[in-house]
């Protein structure tokens, strides 16, 4: 029985070139300075960041970096930001929920956007209109919904989505 094109893209090792890692690399260091900077501008109104560039920038690279496989990449993203939330005061734990979060949200936004050996065109109406539907609503309304059960403890619920 097929499973079907996603979820052969969702099996099978990890096959990187050279310049995937370097590429890799790149992105492990945007991510931080991405993260560091996010952090940096929401201290004074709270923990709650209202954009995440982050995920825009994994989401990017996935939908459009075909080549490089998407688990790297939210890997490379995923330590830039436990890495640097932990640097900036986070537990382990919070960091490692909030880091979730933001990884459900490129996750779910990758698995209903992306369309195997097809590129992601969002000058077309209907793949904007379900780029606006999948990343502007669904993906962050999950996304605040993880963040909203991992900050339960130090906000009241409905502050934090």
């Amino acid at each position: 029985m097929d499973a079907g094109p996603m979820m052969s893209r969702l099996r099978g090792a990890l096959s990187l070139t050279k310049a995937d890692y370097v590429r890799l690399v790149l992105l492990f260091l945007a991510s931080l300075g991405l993260v560091f900077l996010s952090h940096a501008f929401t201290r004074e109104a709270g923990r709650i960041a209202s954009i995440w560039p982050l995920n825009a920038l994994l989401l990017a690279m996935v939908l459009r970096q075909p080549a490089l496989d998407w688990r790297a990449v939210l890997c490379a993203g995923g330590a830039a930001n436990i890495i640097v939330d932990l640097a900036m005061g986070d537990t382990l734990q919070r960091a490692l929920l909030l880091t979730g979060a933001n990884l459900v949200e490129v996750s779910i936004c990758f698995l209903l956007l992306a369309r195997r050996g097809e590129a992601f065109d969002i000058t077309r109406g209907r793949p904007l209109a379900r780029f606006i539907v999948v990343a502007g609503l669904a993906a962050p309304a999950a996304s605040s919904l993880v963040a909203a059960c991992a900050l339960i403890a130090s906000a009241p619920f409905l502050d934090t989505l």
